[in-house]
């Protein structure tokens, strides 16, 4: 059938699939809006849900790492770390002296080396922060620093790297079930409007 002859029989054949198309149409339409309406506030949702996870975990973990710290105990640090390393969408967690040097990372070749780059250089200059903060916020990484604290000293730095797009529950899952749904209100939408038209034409 070509498209000429297709539309022909779906809009001018009868009244009565004129409604049913004519509703159908506007079902299709209302439930694209409705989805792509759920599914960015889900995305915006989700975003700052796990930024604040992450601050969160950053300031207990400096919590937990200060006494191991300012004992230069290793062990004890990377044994902190170990839990917050294995969480999905953690790309890196290290602790850091004051001078940027690394005390403990999850990649064990790294530590004892020192982060000489200017944004870490930057970011290790700011002694006067109290709380954790998200020093970058990219698509593709979030990178929190959190200060480590003893009374009014401080004695060192959690950095914590995650991944957004791999933590958390993808809010596109969940639509791509509610799109069943939508089919079924589509449907019951066709079978009414064919009942009412089926009563209009007689």
């Amino acid at each position: 059938m070509s498209p000429r002859a297709l539309w022909h029989w779906l809009w001018r054949a009868s009244f009565l699939r004129r409604l049913a198309l004519a509703v159908a149409l506007v079902h299709v339409a209302v439930l694209a809006v409705a989805l792509l309406d759920v599914g960015w506030r889900g995305l915006q949702t989700q975003a700052v849900l796990q930024r604040d996870a992450a601050l969160q975990e950053a300031r207990q973990l400096a919590s937990a790492v200060r006494h191991p710290l300012l004992s230069r105990d290793i062990a004890a640090l990377a044994e902190q770390i170990e839990p917050v390393q294995e969480q999905t969408g953690v790309r890196y967690v290290m602790v850091l002296d004051t001078v940027g040097r690394v005390l403990a990372h999850n990649e064990r070749a790294l530590v004892g080396q020192y982060l000489v780059d200017n944004f870490s250089q930057g970011q290790l200059g700011r002694s006067d922060v109290t709380q954790p903060w998200l020093a970058q916020d990219l698509p593709s990484l979030q990178d929190i620093w959190a200060p480590v604290r003893h009374g009014r000293q401080m004695v060192g730095w959690v950095r914590v790297g995650l991944d957004p797009g791999r933590s958390g529950l993808d809010p596109w899952t969940v639509l791509r079930g509610g799109v069943w749904y939508g089919l079924l209100a589509v449907a019951a939408g066709l079978l009414l409007a064919v009942g009412i038209a089926g009563n209009l034409g007689r």
